[in-house]
């Protein structure tokens, strides 16, 4: 996506809330089943600033999913979990958007996870990287 363009040019006019960022705006999707599935990389030398992520599954067993936060060693934060206890199809869903977002440093990863077959989790983020 493009750089943000309507924001206030001259920063010594910049009030209260910084009217918009600096950076270019992210917004990806990603599915695993079975699998884990890399939505979204840091890249070097930049900081990924998540505003809003949703995650779902698709489903007619039972099972686990989860979206998650990963600096390569451990999990930083675990953004949303599916547990599905019936097999009645259900699509169960998880969201959030935050006020003030979640500051990434390079490098870190967002991620979705699912750990049974036919167990089909979607993840989708948005945020600005700058």
């Amino acid at each position: 996506m493009a750089l943000m363009k309507f924001r206030e040019p001259n920063q010594v006019k910049w009030l209260g809330w910084r009217p918009a960022h600096r950076g270019t705006q992210i917004l990806q999707q990603g599915i695993a089943t079975n699998a884990t599935t890399i939505v979204y990389t840091v890249p070097p030398g930049q900081t990924f600033y998540l505003t809003a992520f949703h995650f779902s599954c698709s489903t007619a067993i039972v099972g686990n999913g989860r979206a998650e936060i990963f600096n390569g060693v451990a999990v930083q934060q675990v953004l949303g979990f599916l547990r599905v206890i019936t097999a009645a199809g259900w699509v169960p869903v998880c969201q959030n958007s935050y006020r003030f977002p979640l500051e990434l440093p390079a490098g870190w990863v967002i991620r979705a996870i699912s750990a049974i077959a036919a167990f089909t989790v979607t993840l989708g983020i948005h945020g600005w990287v700058e």
